[in-house]
C-alpha cells in the first residue's frame, strides 16, 4: 500500500487529496488521512522535498527533546546611541 501511495507522489508530485481518489479508481479504498502520515513517513509530506527528478534532496530528522528552560528566548532592542559613563540621568545634566 505505501508503495502505491508513494508511486504517484515521486512520478507526478500528487498530493494526498489526489492520491486517494486515484487509488480509489483501481478499487483500493484509502483515507487522505492515510496518506499523509505515509508521506511523512517517507519523506514526502511537502513537495519542496522532491527534486524534478522525484528523488528526495530533504532528510527528515527529530529534533531531540531537552529539559525545560534549556533555551530562553530574549528580546533586545537598541533606542540609541548611549554615551560612555552613561546618560545625564546616571550623574546630573551639569557634570
Amino acid at each position: 500500500m505505501v508503495v502505491r501511495i508513494e508511486r504517484p507522489r515521486r512520478d507526478r508530485k500528487y498530493p494526498a487529496r489526489r492520491i486517494a481518489p486515484e487509488l480509489a479508481a483501481e478499487d483500493t479504498t484509502v483515507s487522505v488521512r492515510t496518506d499523509d502520515p505515509h508521506l511523512a513517513h517517507l519523506g514526502l509530506n511537502r513537495p519542496r522535498f522532491l527534486d524534478p527528478t522525484g528523488e528526495n534532496h530533504h532528510v527528515p530528522r527529530r529534533i531531540p527533546a531537552r529539559p525545560p528552560g534549556h533555551t530562553v528566548h530574549l528580546d533586545v532592542k537598541t533606542v540609541g546611541v548611549i554615551p560612555d559613563g552613561g546618560e545625564w540621568h546616571a550623574h546630573d545634566r551639569g557634570q
